[in-house]
């Protein structure tokens, strides 16, 4: 029986004061002592007091109750919570506790028996199910089931009457008999429900039929109707249709369970996991350019209306009202990008996902407005009916038809045989008007041109020589005939030149002018010319005033492929010249993929090309694969300096290299003098003079150009299979800047954790930071196969070595970038994975080459050869199957095109794990101030441009202690323990420690922290 031991109870000073216990467990106090809450079920029941068996209970009930579980998911967190506990362990603590906690899982839809038997005996039950009881049918506890209230989430308020609990409610029926005799009342309320209904409201369990949407919507058409709560679960099927209502006829309806069971049960049989990631996965293959790609024939609008519905569709769905604005903003921006029409509103931003989709319909219904006013008025078209200004030569497009005379027809009724003189003045009247309204007209209709028409239809006087070769085509060509007439026998009194606007005609194959003129222009013309060129100044910014050289006819120059449309990448020059130049456009090109980028001031350069010179106005900083290089910026031109530095970078005797820069590519040719080159299925292969061998040059076309995967990969091994997935608020920072910066496919989490253990912590049972670590929508967990022994026999004792194997196992088998926990991804890594090379590593402090964070194609030859390799060599030395072996590897395969690149340090791992290091990065500077002073609470934070992504953290305003980030992809942040010193300011990495900004790591992950914290993820007093 429980409470059978003879522990004593906590005395009056161990016992925690009844009103600082939440409700639930207050009138235990007696019972439990002062650290309940730091106890849990994981206790070891052989050794376990009284006191610590009520602690656990308590603890762990309280937490049920504030995180609302019940049903199926309340009986599994329960079963594996207390998987190791016996009847024994129960009857040891305090009776009424252990009952409380049997009507406790009662009330939120775990079925226990309460037949008069041991309270202990019930709840081993429960925990030796292999199969979820469920509830009988008949007798007394059918009763009791009819009537316990449940909510499918915290803001269901649906009634105003109290909830018992099942102890309080054989009580409170005998004072209100009435209560649980209202049949009539909820059948009536579930009629009233199902006239509310229509079928398109109703859930049938078919993709992107989101069952948390209606769910939201029966609830809300139950609080219209005051639905009582224990009629809900009648009222549940009301809302249900085809496959969903069959689920609910098979499973639920002879037994019916708890309302909040049965909505968990059909969300769960039709959106698993894999529906939810096919959700995600096919809202990110969603673009602009795909549905019109896919429906050629609907309009830009309309397109950009089906984008805004599918990603408000899909987050509502899966987020419900938990929706991130910032996140939608992102998916939509994603979604957009690459289409002229939208490129203002991406530029101009918003603050939010409604204020951005507006922003976009506007920009894309100027775009359309102008592109019906140019077709319409065609104001940039010359093409005119010619009337050469050349004196008496005026003829006319049809003048090859003159001498071909039409039969004679009533311009009446337009019919041959019939005479205008047979119809009334009225039907002659009303020819000549509809005539005059006739949208038919090239130019604007005159009492002269009726005349000419008139004639030419009822022309009697004339023979027809021919007549077929006499008929016009059409009726239309009657109307343009009689303009040419009239033009053609314009009187010579007219001045030769009257007023108009004469237009210079270039032929650009030949050099060869002519003239010809234009009438006034109509102010409809110069309004569609004005509004055409207010929205090229709005998007380039350019001005029409500004007098451009004319080219030369006879200079055959391209002017579409260095235009600002397309950026064509860098292309170094051999440094003779001092600085090499470009077109201005590229600038304007290169400025519309990154707009990041601006022009500062810097010293000027005269820049003579051919026969025309120009002097820089500006510098443009750009990162790239080799570190930053500095563009000056011409009027017409853009110009770097040099060249020379990056024949330093080059550490490879042979390279194969291509240099990718945002979306366009280029090949880089380096010093001529030092370097061959030779193509090689369309790349440019830098070759030493001292060795011309191109033996070392043949590679597998078919391999060349295939990025590496843009999947990223983490390794968490548990050291204590009982242990729980707690992660850290450095893992949140680092997962989540991944994602940030680096837009992946997807995150693998490879771990040996149980699934009990991953959902608990998808739960948030582990704590806030795993909780959204597994919140993350691109993360997915895959079950990691962890080895015991090496290939050579050698046991593997050590965790952080069996992580090792896991990685590059990960890496071999998916292709990818995998990093450690504590290293801090900082920028984009796209120029990276897509340049060319099949796999890449970085140096750390010693030279090798460290294996925190490498990236590798699937199968390269490098994670091949590694993986072969570390299973022979390993002796449980530290690195001997890690560093060691990636190092001498790739070393080893830089030789070979494409195949292995080596960063230096500061790539992905500036510092390291000696002492002066950590100081150098986690030491607070006591004497800047701190970024959160006078920060009232909700208030957004400080940001300047030196905190933007791809800057580098840096500018010229940072502090003298501060480090520059700019040639750093990713921060590998070693642990300071390792090397047991004291670091002023330092205990470990928590949000206030980064927000304050106050050392060199603050500054570098700020950027990212500061969203965090404006998204309202994070609190600056999190731990």
């Amino acid at each position: 029986m429980a409470g059978d031991s003879t522990s004593v109870s906590p005395t009056p000073q161990e016992r925690p004061r009844k009103e600082d216990l939440p409700k639930r467990i207050q009138r235990f106090y007696r019972s439990l002592s002062l650290d309940w809450e730091d106890c849990n079920p994981n206790l070891n029941t052989d050794e376990a007091t009284t006191t610590q068996v009520n602690d656990a209970i308590a603890n762990t009930l309280y937490f049920y109750d504030e995180s609302e579980y019940q049903g199926k998911l309340l009986w599994r967190y329960f079963k594996d919570d207390f998987s190791h506990w016996t009847e024994a362990t129960f009857q040891q603590g305090t009776a009424n506790l252990v009952r409380e906690l049997r009507d406790f899982l009662r009330e939120k839809g775990v079925y226990c028996t309460r037949d008069g038997g041991a309270v202990s005996a019930s709840l081993m039950r429960v925990i030796q199910e292999t199969n979820r009881s469920t509830w009988p049918t008949e007798g007394d506890d059918d009763e009791k089931r009819t009537n316990i209230i449940y909510n499918l989430t915290s803001d269901l308020e649906i009634s105003t009457s109290p909830t018992f609990t099942p102890r309080d409610q054989s009580s409170q029926s005998l004072q209100n008999p009435n209560k649980h005799d209202n049949h009539e009342l909820i059948a009536k309320k579930v009629t009233e429900l199902n006239k509310l209904y229509t079928d398109d409201e109703k859930y049938s369990g078919k993709l992107y039929d989101f069952f948390q949407s209606k769910i939201m919507l029966f609830k809300d058409k139950c609080q219209r109707i005051n639905m009582p709560e224990e009629g809900l679960a009648k009222a549940l099927p009301t809302m249900l249709k085809g496959d969903a209502m069959a689920y609910y006829l098979d499973n639920l309806a002879t037994n019916t369970p708890p309302f909040a069971t049965m909505a968990t049960m059909i969300q769960q049989r039709f959106e698993t996991d894999n529906t939810t990631q096919l959700y995600w996965d096919e809202l990110r293959r969603t673009t602009l350019r795909a549905i019109m790609a896919k429906e050629p024939n609907k309009s830009l609008s309309d397109a950009l209306e089906d984008l805004l519905q599918k990603i408000k569709q899909t987050y509502r769905g899966i987020r419900g009202p938990l929706l991130d604005d910032r996140e939608m903003q992102n998916t939509l921006l994603s979604a957009v990008t690459g289409i002229p029409e939208c490129d203002k509103a991406i530029y101009d931003g918003a603050s939010t996902f409604e204020d951005l989709a507006s922003k976009i319909r506007k920009s894309i219904r100027i775009s359309e407005d102008n592109k019906k006013a140019t077709a319409q008025y065609h104001s940039e078209a010359h093409f005119v009916d010619r009337q050469f200004s050349n004196g008496d030569n005026r003829r006319s497009r049809f003048t090859v038809k003159r001498n071909q005379r039409l039969k004679p027809r009533c311009y009446v009724c337009q019919k041959e045989g019939c005479w205008s003189f047979k119809h009334s003045d009225k039907e002659r009247q009303q020819a000549r008007e509809n005539w005059f309204r006739s949208r038919k007209h090239q130019t604007t209709p005159t009492e002269k041109k009726w005349q000419a028409f008139v004639a030419l239809c009822e022309d009697q006087g004339k023979d027809v020589e021919d007549d077929d070769a006499g008929k016009f085509d059409s009726f239309e060509e009657l109307i343009n005939e009689a303009e040419a007439l009239v033009a053609e026998e314009r009187t010579k009194e007219e001045d030769l030149n009257p007023p108009g606007i004469f237009q210079h005609f270039t032929s650009s194959l030949v050099n060869t002018s002519f003239f010809t003129k234009a009438p006034t222009p109509r102010s409809e013309d110069v309004l569609a010319a004005l509004q055409d060129q207010a929205f090229r100044h709005a998007l380039l910014k350019d001005d029409p005033s500004n007098e451009v050289e004319k080219p030369d006819d006879n200079a055959f120059i391209s002017d579409d492929r260095y235009s600002s449309e397309t950026f064509r990448g860098i292309l170094p020059d051999t440094g003779a010249s001092g600085v090499s130049s470009a077109g201005f456009p590229q600038v304007q090109a290169l400025q519309r993929l990154q707009p990041s980028l601006k022009i500062n001031e810097a010293e000027k350069h005269k820049v003579k090309f051919g026969a025309g010179s120009g002097t820089t106005i500006g510098v443009l900083r750009m990162p790239t694969i080799l570190g930053i290089i500095n563009f000056h910026k011409a009027k017409f031109s853009l110009h770097h300096t040099g060249a020379k530095m990056l024949s330093r970078s080059l550490s490879c005797r042979f390279i194969r290299f291509t240099f990718e820069c945002l979306t366009a590519t280029a090949a880089l040719t380096m010093l001529w003098c030092f370097y061959d080159f030779t193509s090689t299925a369309g790349y440019l292969v830098l070759r030493s003079k001292d060795n011309p061998s191109r033996d070392n040059f043949q590679t597998n076309p078919s391999e060349q150009g295939i990025p590496i995967p843009n999947l990223v990969h983490f390794v968490y091994i548990l050291k204590d299979p009982d242990s729980e997935l707690a992660f850290d608020f450095s893992d949140f920072l680092s997962v989540f800047a991944a994602s940030y910066y680096w837009h992946p496919d997807a995150i693998y989490l490879h771990t040996d954790a149980p699934q009990g253990t991953i959902q608990r912590a998808r739960d948030g049972l582990s704590g806030k930071w795993s909780r959204l670590i597994f919140g993350i929508s691109s993360l997915h967990v895959v079950p990691a196969s962890v080895p015991t022994h090496a290939g050579n026999g050698a046991e593997i004792n050590l965790v952080e070595h069996k992580s090792d194997f896991v990685r590059v196992e990960a890496i071999r088998a998916f292709g990818g970038t995998y990093i450690d926990f504590d290293a801090h991804p900082l920028r984009d890594i796209t120029m990276l994975r897509e340049s060319g090379f099949s796999s890449i590593g970085g140096r750390q402090l010693g030279g090798q080459v460290m294996s925190g964070t490498f990236m590798s194609k699937k199968g390269s030859k490098m994670i091949n050869l590694w993986a072969e390799e570390m299973h022979q060599v390993y002796n449980g030395g530290w690195t001997t199957h890690s560093n060691d072996v990636i190092t001498r590897v790739g070393e080893k395969l830089v030789s070979e095109p494409g195949e292995m690149l080596i960063m230096e340090r500061e790539a992905f791992a500036p510092g390291s794990w000696n002492s002066e290091d950590c100081v150098q990065l986690f030491e607070v500077h006591e004497d800047s101030a701190s970024n959160m002073e006078d920060i009232p609470p909700g208030a957004r934070l400080s940001s300047s441009d030196g905190d933007s992504p791809g800057v580098g953290n840096y500018s010229e305003d940072s502090p003298s202690w501060a480090t520059d980030w700019s040639r750093t992809y990713v921060l590998h942040a070693f642990n300071p323990q390792r090397s047991g010193v004291s670091i002023n300011g330092f205990d470990h990495i928590t949000p206030r420690y980064v927000l304050e900004r106050r050392s060199n790591f603050a500054r570098a992950v700020y950027p990212v922290a500061k969203l965090l914290y404006d998204r309202g993820l994070l609190d600056a007093n999190d731990l």
